[in-house]
């Protein structure tokens, strides 16, 4: 079916027409830029949304809140729904080993106890990595973090982050030096982190 949103603008008339609606959204959000960005006087911009025989008045705001919503429920937190998946838990049982913002607008947290991570200060740094760098990767498309930023994240989670470097297997782990230092997993860190994350989760969940 095809929709028609008309913009009526002074004596200026814009008719956008598709048989897909988000692709009439996307026009008429970037109308609405552009006419948004040249005259202010736009805030008062009435628009009318044919669809069929049927007719909707919207406010140029409510256009624009309907389509952002509809953008977020795209990203209502998929990624974390298939790390769940992945590892046959819930998303709470992952919320108690790490916070992970499903929209990825906030930094995943450790939450596991210190004691659960390890024994000693540097197996718990190198199962702290396991799981911050496997989270950025399955939820934030992220492969790497600064190594200061990771400290910042052991310090809240309770973990000493002095002598980092006696975490780091040079088989499982990319490190670099200096102040902008970053940290990855390689391959076989990879496999090795998944492997301990589910093995936690499956224990944490006993």
């Amino acid at each position: 079916m095809e929709i028609t949103a008309t913009v009526d603008y002074g004596t200026l008339e814009i008719e956008l027409s598709s048989d897909e609606r988000e692709e009439v959204q996307q026009n008429l959000l970037e109308v609405i830029d552009f006419l948004e960005e040249n005259n202010e006087a736009f805030k008062g911009l009435d628009l009318t949304v044919q669809n069929g025989s049927s007719q909707t008045e919207l406010s140029a705001t409510e256009w624009s809140n309907n389509d952002g919503q509809q953008e977020q429920s795209k990203d209502d937190g998929s990624s974390l729904k298939s790390l769940a998946r992945k590892f046959d838990v819930t998303i709470e049982a992952i919320n108690e080993i790490v916070f992970v913002d499903p929209f990825g607008e906030e930094r995943p947290q450790l939450m596991a106890n210190s004691e659960q991570l390890g024994s000693s200060v540097p197996e718990r740094q190198r199962h702290a990595a396991f799981i911050i760098l496997t989270v950025l990767e399955e939820c934030y498309d992220e492969e790497e973090i600064e190594t200061a930023e990771f400290k910042e994240l052991l310090t809240f989670a309770g973990i000493s982050d002095g002598n980092l470097y006696r975490a780091w297997d040079d088989s499982l782990f990319q490190t670099g030096k200096g102040r902008s230092a970053k940290v990855s997993l390689k391959g076989p860190g990879k496999r090795e982190a998944k492997k301990y994350l589910k093995a936690l989760l499956e224990s944490n969940a006993k």
